[in-house]
């Protein structure tokens, strides 16, 4: 198992379970990812606690997630890129990107005008 799919399987698990926060193994990617959801409003926060990341979940209503579901798009299998103008066509700004500026989310992809790997989907 991949260090994102351990990350992206952690938060799905704390998200179906109902828990306001999910723990998760330090790195670098960890880090990265963590502070693109908490920019665009997916998660309230996170921290360092002992050898695990603290991350504090995002609630839309009282008790309700703020996303229901997180879809893994590229895979060691399969890798999937769009250019800044594929990008430019969709529509929704739930998507997390790999670029060459690090992880960016698609809103801010598409205002630096970079494409890049389709990492994860979060749907709400």
């Amino acid at each position: 198992m991949d260090t994102p799919h351990r990350l992206y399987t952690a938060l799905q698990h704390a998200v179906r379970a109902g828990s306001p926060d999910a723990s998760l193994p330090p790195s670098t990617f960890a880090w990265d990812l963590l502070r693109v959801l908490q920019e665009e409003g997916w998660i309230r926060g996170f921290r360092l606690e002992g050898a695990r990341l603290r991350v504090h979940l995002a609630r839309g209503a009282p008790g309700v997630p703020a996303w229901r579901r997180l879809v893994r798009i590229s895979k060691p299998g399969g890798r999937v890129y769009w250019t800044q103008r594929q990008l430019r066509a969709k529509a929704s700004d739930d998507w997390i990107l790999s670029t060459s500026r690090g992880l960016l989310s698609a809103r801010r992809a598409r205002a630096l005008g970079v494409g890049g790997e389709v990492l994860l989907r979060l749907e709400p």
